[in-house]
């Protein structure tokens, strides 16, 4: 053998012992196999064939586990509170999630003792908290009511906002909804809070949420893979309400779950009462009007009924689910006074509405999901409007309109772990809506027309496609990006497609602390009624108009979250919005009235700083103090004025307090007050905000009955006085003048959860080789 030949030997002998040589990525988690919660702190041994270890971690809060070695035959995991697992990795891949047994061995005379963490980080930055954990000394009755006082939240004129964010996606068990998030929330109140186990919330889009910015997921709880619960679990509730007239409310919910993986839930309401609407507006001169000074009082008595049912079943890696959800409002009436006129001239109106919405989902193995939905929605009214005095004035209306729509939509979402730390996701989902809006008047300007009625048919067709990738670039820094292709044809009127893009970088310091920086896009669109050519009386002073010409717009939102400690949040976000549309209120010197309209804006552009800071913690009292200072501009045409720039600084804060009366005797109370300062919306100038409530609650010692009394807007301070300044845009708007409320609220809790661990395998460790 000449010397070239062993030469080349022996470079190709290098070669190969470099390539059998090449160290291979092993990436899985540790999962409670009853429980299927994450196991954190176990040792994981890489071991090669003559049993020399190649590597060791410790799995992280997450029970992941990542290891790199040359020549690996086994796996070891071994912790002291579960039985030793070895996997064999001789011919095999290593499975995404490993299931450790926990031991069932008694330690005589150990007492081990620990907090258990309020908020976890879960695997993205998000933030998980213990709901049981974090409102265990709290008056909190509701599913709702917990959301709005989870960390970083609030709510504002009724609606649950989250700091630094425009807006948020809500989402039940890690499953998105076709529903609307308003008719969400209203399930929310239903849903006691003992029926709710987490609830995580994500600063960042997560795609198969079909969130385009952040979300928030309610986590109930249910059967999971590893575990299930059997047995009923039940609420009923009474709520009694006063706020200048009274209001009443009823219904219950239910929980039933057998261990074949079946589970059953629904829950209905219903309320019936009264509400007092009280509005009033003072302008400057408007065409050969000195001013117009105006005030409506009225009241409006209302049944409501709501019903949602869910059904499910879950086998191994497969999931089923589908559910109905109804709103019903039978019969509404509502009748209203001018009472700044000499004369009064009473309006009245009569309406009925209802919602009818059918899901049905399918889930594999935690990362595929595929659905489809049926939404049937209906709105009828009669309006009349001076029409029952002796001498019918001259500007005395009466029409009949209407709404019926209805849409039809199917998804999918799946995603995939890949190794070297990669993940994607991708998904598609569509929505074809067919509405119909009429209106058809019958008095105008107080003589009796019979006219056609004016109907028109829109149709849209919504769809979106979108690819995700992820990376763990490191044990502690990840980063992912979605890319979303969205798709809107609103018949008749315009086709338009947008690539919108999604990106977040997240590290994290520790187990408590993490940084994340985000970026993300959100398309919203008009509502189906704005869209269409009409105007519709409001009285004789004021009309709402339709706008045909109306856009959808894509808001952009880029932010950065700090954790500290697992409670400290800070948030820096900037929120841009080319074209957005909001309804404002003006005034037409042409028709001498107050007008109603949505148009699109220039842009708005809103700067924030955000800091949320639980107070130290006694045993009788905790507290949150939240404070977030913002500035806004804005730039608007504005009608008869032109175009207007604006800016504005404010300030929010707000301290929110619980108190620990009586542990024995299960009484807590708390205290709640908030301030935001003068800010603005369009033309408009927002007067200071300050809100006072109080709530005091009794829980029975088998938890079993509760009883909570509650009181807001004590100073009657929490409704907006509005201002507008802007040339002929010269006006004063209360929208409401009767904030204050107190309610009672009975609860009764019955049955009760029973665990049942899934069987375990055959111990076949001591048999064969």
């Amino acid at each position: 053998m000449n010397a070239c030949t062993k030469t080349l030997l022996s470079l190709l002998v290098t070669l190969l012992t470099g390539l059998t040589c090449l160290a291979t990525d092993y990436h899985t988690r540790l999962r409670d196999k009853t429980t299927g919660e994450a196991v954190a702190g176990a040792t994981a041994l890489l071991l090669a064939p003559d049993s020399t270890t190649l590597a060791v971690v410790v799995s992280d809060a997450e029970g992941a586990v990542r290891l790199s070695g040359e020549g690996a035959c086994c796996l070891r995991i071994s912790h002291l509170m579960y039985h030793p697992l070895t996997v064999d990795l001789v011919g095999a891949t290593l499975p995404d999630t490993l299931r450790l047994e926990p031991r069932s061995e008694l330690l005589e005379g150990l007492v081990v003792s620990a907090d258990r963490p309020v908020m976890k980080l879960l695997e993205g930055g998000i933030s998980s908290y213990d709901v049981e954990l974090l409102f265990e000394k709290s008056p909190v009755s509701t599913a709702y009511e917990m959301l709005c006082r989870l960390p970083g939240m609030r709510e504002e004129g009724g609606v649950p906002v989250l700091a630094g964010v425009s807006g948020f996606t809500l989402v039940m068990n890690g499953k998105p909804s076709s529903l609307p998030q308003d008719q969400l929330l209203e399930q929310l109140k239903s849903i006691p809070v003992s029926l709710v186990a987490s609830a995580e919330i994500s600063y960042t889009p997560i795609a198969r949420y079909r969130a385009k910015g952040a979300s928030v997921n309610i986590v109930l709880k249910h059967q999971s893979r590893d575990r299930v619960t059997s047995g009923l679990s039940a609420q009923l509730f009474g709520t009694y309400t006063s706020q200048y007239y009274s209001r009443y409310a009823a219904g219950g919910s239910a929980l039933y779950t057998s261990p074949s993986g079946l589970s059953v839930s629904g829950r209905y309401g219903a309320g019936l009462g009264d509400r007092i609407s009280d509005l009033s507006v003072v302008t400057g001169p408007i065409g050969s009007l000195p001013e117009i000074r105006t005030r409506n009082v009225g009241k409006s008595s209302f049944t409501t009924h709501t019903l949602s049912l869910d059904l499910g079943y879950r086998k191994g890696r497969h999931d089923l689910s589908t559910t109905y959800y109804g709103t019903f409002f039978p019969n509404n009436h509502f009748a209203e006074k001018d009472i700044e006129r000499s004369h009064p001239i009473e309006k009245e109106q009569e309406s009925t509405q209802g919602t009818h919405h059918l899901s049905v989902e399918y889930g594999y193995d935690g990362h595929l999901m595929i659905g489809a939905f049926y939404t049937d929605y209906h709105h009828s009214q009669s309006v009349t409007y001076g029409t029952g005095m002796d001498a019918t004035p001259s500007e005395a209306f009466a029409f009949d309109n209407g709404q019926r729509s209805r849409v039809v939509g199917a998804h999918v979402d799946n995603s995939h772990r890949l190794g070297g730390g990669w993940g994607i996701e991708y998904g598609s989902k569509f929505s074809l809506s067919h509405t119909a809006n009429r209106q058809q008047y019958w008095v105008v300007a107080g003589e009796t027309q019979t006219t056609d009625p004016t109907e028109r048919v829109s149709r849209e067709l919504l769809a979106d496609i979108y690819l995700g990738v992820k990376k763990q670039l490191t044990s502690a820094l990840s980063i992912d990006a979605t890319l979303i292709g969205d798709y809107a044809r609103y018949y008749g009127h315009e086709e338009t497609f947008r690539l919108m893009p999604q990106a977040s970088l997240l590290y994290r310091i520790s187990q408590t602390d993490m940084l994340q920086l985000s970026f993300n896009s959100q398309k919203k669109y008009p509502a189906y009624f704005e869209r269409e050519p009409f105007s519709t009386q409001r009285s004789a002073l004021q009309v709402w108009q339709g706008n045909p010409d109306i856009r959808p717009f894509v808001t952009y939102n880029a932010q950065a979250v700090y954790v500290l400690r697992g409670k400290y949040q800070f948030v820096i976000s900037d929120n841009y919005a080319p074209h957005c549309f909001i309804q404002q209120m003006y005034l037409d010197p042409e028709l001498e009235k107050i007008v109603y309209k949505t148009w699109n804006w220039h842009y708005y552009n809103n700067l924030s700083l955000t800091a949320v800071a639980p107070l130290p913690k006694t045993d009788w009292w905790q507290g949150r103090l939240v404070l977030d200072v913002g500035s806004t501009w804005i730039k608007l045409d504005v009608p008869f004025v032109g175009t207007v720039d604006r800016r504005r600084t404010y300030l929010f804060g707000s301290l929110s307090n619980d108190f620990v009366l009586s542990e024995r005797n299960g009484l807590t109370a708390g205290l709640d007050l908030s301030y935001i300062t003068g800010s603005m919306q369009g033309i408009y100038d927002i007067s200071d905000l300050a809100n006072l409530s109080a709530r005091m609650k009794w829980v029975s010692r088998d938890k079993k009955w509760s009883v909570t009394v509650r009181g807001n807007d004590l100073l009657e301070k929490g409704s907006p006085r509005v201002r507008a300044n802007q040339g002929v845009q010269q006006f004063d708007f209360v929208p409401s003048r009767h904030g204050r409320n107190f309610s009672l609220d009975i609860r009764y809790t019955f049955g009760n959860y029973k665990s049942v661990k899934s069987p375990s395998l055959l111990d076949t460790s001591r048999f064969g080789m």
